[in-house]
Order: structure tokens, then C-alpha cells, then sequence
């Protein structure tokens, strides 16, 4: 009985061993080099309901979806920053602040008013929102 073998030249033959090694040598140097970023949760107060008691001594701020801007249930102009820093300059700089913004309000009027605030020199700033309401208590269109 003859055993028959195999040419060599016609079998192809796949050295992965230094593949292996590449893709081990790879994944020590990704996992050496990340940086893990702990996440340290932070307990932020809730509102109790919609509309939520600030003592009388807090200066309110409201950013109603348009960007206009109300202060003490106030308007201000549609060129607000005049009037704004106008009344301001009459206010205490030890007196708080609440900016309350509807929800879909400009992020961007909120960070101007905070800018301006301290600048004007007032520390004591909290920032509170309306949430959107749910679409079954939506007012129908007419």
C-alpha cells in the first residue's frame, strides 16, 4: 500500500501567528493608553411643580420661546440689552437671581443673561425651566 503525499507547492498554507501577535501587541497599547473618565453623579434639585414658590427677596427672569425676556413679570424690549443693563445698574449686587426658560427657549439669551449678571457683579444665580407640556394637554388649534 502506497501512501500518497501531497506537493507542497500546490497547498497554501496562512501563517496568522504574527497577525496574532500584532492584534495582542495593539490591544495592550489601546488599553494602557486610555484615559477612564470617572462620573461623579450630582444630585441637582427638582421643582415641585410647574411653578414653584421663589421668596419675594429673588429677581425673576423668564425667556418666554421667542427669546423675549421677562423680568418680574415685566417685559422688556425686543432690544433688551439697553434696558437690561439699565436696570441692573439699579439693583443690589448681593440679590439673587432666578432664570426660569420655557422649554424650546434660545440657550443662547440664557447664557447672555448670565454673563451679564456677572459681570454686573451678582454671584447668587439659579436657573430653573417650564417643561413642555405633554401633547394630550395641548390646546387643540383653531
Amino acid at each position: 500500500m502506497r501512501l500518497s503525499r501531497k506537493n507542497n507547492r500546490e497547498t497554501f498554507a496562512l501563517d496568522l501567528t504574527t497577525c496574532s501577535d500584532i492584534i495582542f501587541t495593539l490591544l495592550i497599547f489601546y488599553i494602557l493608553t486610555q484615559s477612564f473618565v470617572v462620573q461623579v453623579p450630582v444630585d441637582l434639585p427638582r421643582l415641585e411643580s410647574e411653578v414653584q414658590n421663589i421668596t419675594s427677596a429673588a429677581q425673576r427672569l423668564e425667556i418666554q420661546e421667542s427669546g423675549a425676556i421677562i423680568w418680574n413679570n415685566e417685559s422688556l424690549p425686543a432690544d433688551w440689552k439697553g434696558p437690561f443693563a439699565e436696570k441692573l445698574s439699579r439693583v443690589a449686587s448681593d440679590s439673587s437671581f432666578v432664570i426660569i426658560a420655557q422649554h424650546k427657549a434660545p440657550a443662547g439669551v440664557a447664557i447672555e443673561l448670565l454673563d451679564r449678571l456677572r459681570m454686573a457683579g451678582i454671584t447668587s444665580v439659579a436657573f430653573g425651566g417650564i417643561p413642555e407640556k405633554p401633547a394630550a394637554a395641548k390646546e387643540p388649534k383653531q
